[in-house]
């Protein structure tokens, strides 16, 4: 690894102990290049993964493409098939070795990716950190307060927006690719009704008993990441219509103020509150992916 990703990877908050000495103790490097786009791999895998780095070269020229950004992506990426998990004692505050996969460093726009679950929606997230899709989102607190106040719930509701956009990129992607050749309302209901089902591992997890009860009493969730955000605040975007009838239209870019608020007043609170609790959702402590399609 070179100094500056050395520096980036202790001095990152999303990163355990864990994680981190995983990280700096791998030496075996593999250099991936593509359109002026750069991935390095780190550490020694059975195979060279040439398939799995072509779609994510793919993502960042789409992305890239569709935004009409001239942005050239720079990525290090570890493959671990560490997969995401909720503490093993009930109510424990959730960590980033829990939940995190990636982060995005500025100013260089670096991107780093850890893990293997899900790192195609992942990798969308950061770039859309990374190509500033995001720029303004902070200012825009969602229709409901989070764990946190201030400063604190503007970082919450601004992921809860990079991650439901994320999973909205990634929807038009897999249609760009021909994975799906329609997205229609069949697509929206797998992915609300497994996001509900993920967002029941949570509330198990902490004691709700609905998510009426979390949003109004918000005090029992812990955690020292964000991931109230990348499940709950996430959900209640992802149940506006307005979100979905976006998402239908063919190459749309950037997201303005006024169509988030839009979203925002669409919100069906219906949707928002139909969650699983119980055996069905929060037995394990594997939390499920982000979607069936994914």
């Amino acid at each position: 690894m070179n100094s500056n990703e050395i520096d980036d990877i202790k001095s990152s908050s999303f990163l355990s102990t864990q994680f981190r000495r995983r990280m700096l103790s791998e030496t075996v490097v593999n250099e991936y290049r593509h359109h002026g786009h750069s991935i390095r791999v780190i550490g020694s895998y059975q195979s060279r993964p040439d398939d799995l780095m072509l779609r994510l070269f793919t993502i960042a020229d789409w992305l890239c493409k569709m935004v009409k950004s001239s942005y050239k992506m720079t990525l290090t990426c570890w493959l671990y098939n560490d997969r995401k998990r909720l503490p093993s004692q009930r109510g424990a505050k959730l960590k980033p070795e829990h939940l995190n996969s990636g982060m995005t460093v500025f100013p260089s726009r670096h991107i780093y990716l850890w893990r293997l679950q899900e790192i195609e929606k992942v990798l969308i997230h950061e770039l859309i950190h990374a190509l500033r899709l995001d720029h303004g989102w902070a200012n825009l607190v969602g229709p409901v307060k989070g764990p946190g106040s201030g400063e604190r719930l503007k970082v919450l509701w601004l992921e809860s927006w990079t991650e439901a956009m994320a999973v909205f990129y990634y929807q038009v992607f897999l249609r760009y690719c021909g994975v799906h050749a329609k997205l229609d309302e069949t697509i929206q209901r797998d992915e609300l009704q497994h996001n509900a089902a993920t967002c029941g591992q949570f509330l198990e997890h902490f004691g709700y008993r609905s998510m009426r009860e979390l949003l109004d009493h918000p005090g029992k969730w812990k955690e020292d990441t964000n991931g109230w955000a990348y499940y709950i605040g996430r959900r209640i975007i992802m149940c506006s219509p307005y979100f979905w009838q976006m998402i239908a239209r063919k190459g749309l870019g950037r997201w303005t103020s006024t169509m988030i608020q839009r979203c925002i007043r669409d919100i069906d609170w219906t949707a928002v509150e139909d969650v699983p609790i119980g055996s069905e959702s929060g037995s394990s402590k594997w939390i499920l992916a982000t979607s069936t399609i994914l």
